[in-house]
């Protein structure tokens, strides 16, 4: 089919986007990066766009400013939004330094007979607090959501409210639908706990983790480990039961680099006649790579048995960098790589090198930001 060249205008900072039932797409920008209506919570920016006509129709948005939350599509249609943008306060400095303060507030929405409506509905995990008050703590600003194979959700990462104790909120927390209508979240782990909080901390991911669902209900991370290493997650259905196995280490950049923001990845189809062979395709700057989870079992699989293997080399020349780009899965089950800039990946995060590489491995930078 031809790319249609009709514009039509969003009416919004499209920041967020998901497809809904009966061909809507809902899209949402909370103060759209904009101080302005941060200050005033002038945050009611929900549109629905019907993919057969093109329109497009306001609708109502969550009481909390949804700038930077995250979202994942979950059972019967509906979408969870969770965590967002508590203050336009951007900390330069500190404990807290080069982000937002994040927030708790969690909604959900879905088609009813009278149409299209949020509902709040349980609010993240307090923190732990710097000080007594834990109003300000917990909550995430830029996580990541995922659904997971019974429809609960996970969510990975984000920055936590200014009075937390931590820098980033690394321990993942789980929404389940119950009790209703509200339901509630559960931490996989205790911050209070200093085993926990070590082994936690030890696998959290860097900057905004790639996640995806693998055929055995574990979570898989596109994204590395501070300590340099591919891993997935095995979600319990109780608090403090998250169990992290290691695959890997995560080796796609030869020097070491990993640009911060600039990569995507995508589980790759999963085929009958290939017994549901889960692959995972990461698309760097300049490079690809797949890593092919066929034999792996969690647990159970030697971290030298599997790596990251470069696919060819892309031939579109000379914009062959693409940072932020995007990839999409075509029916045909190719990879549609669309988007992105020429430029030169942020330094960020650095990878430890090999041991007997160079001098000792650490990390250059700071893990978010």
């Amino acid at each position: 089919m031809p790319w249609d060249r009709t514009t039509i205008n969003s009416q919004v900072l499209a920041v967020h986007a998901a497809f809904l039932n009966f061909d809507q797409i809902v899209y949402f920008g909370g103060d759209q990066h904009d101080p302005r209506l941060a200050e005033a919570h002038d945050v009611n920016a929900t549109y629905l766009f019907d993919c057969r006509t093109g329109e497009v129709t306001k609708i109502g948005s969550p009481a909390f400013d949804t700038f930077c939350c995250g979202h994942s599509l979950t059972t019967h249609g509906t979408l969870v939004v969770g965590g967002g943008t508590f203050a336009f306060d951007h900390v330069v400095d500190g404990l807290h330094h080069e982000h937002f303060p994040g927030l708790r507030d969690t909604a959900v929405i879905r088609f009813e007979p009278a149409g299209y409506a949020w509902k709040s509905v349980a609010e993240m995990n307090p923190g732990v607090a710097q000080e007594e008050d834990t109003r300000h703590t917990g909550g995430r600003w830029y996580p990541t959501l995922l659904t997971l194979a019974n429809g609960d959700v996970l969510a990975l990462s984000g920055h936590p409210g200014k009075g937390d104790r931590e820098h980033t909120n690394f321990i993942p927390e789980v929404f389940v639908p119950t009790p209703t209508p509200r339901g509630a979240w559960y931490l996989l782990g205790s911050y209070t706990n200093a085993t926990e909080r070590t082994l936690f901390a030890k696998h959290e991911t860097t900057y905004y983790p790639r996640a995806h669902l693998l055929p055995t209900g574990d979570v898989f991370f596109a994204s590395p480990t501070v300590e340099g290493k591919t891993v997935t997650l095995t979600v319990g259905r109780n608090p403090w039961s998250g169990t992290f196995h290691p695959v890997c280490r995560f080796s796609p950049s030869a020097s070491g680099a990993y640009g911060a923001f600039s990569e995507t990845s995508v589980l790759l189809p999963l085929r009958h006649e290939d017994g549901y062979r889960p692959r995972v395709l990461l698309v760097g700057a300049d490079q690809a790579w797949v890593i092919d989870l066929k034999d792996w079992k969690p647990g159970a699989t030697p971290e030298d048995r599997l790596a990251w293997r470069p696919t060819a080399a892309r031939t579109l020349v000379p914009l062959r960098r693409r940072l932020n780009g995007n990839v999409v899965l075509l029916p045909t089950g190719e990879v549609l790589l669309i988007g992105g800039v020429a430029g030169v990946p942020q330094p960020g995060f650095r990878i430890p090198p090999r041991p007997g590489r160079g001098r000792p491995g650490g990390i250059s930078s700071p893990v978010m930001g």
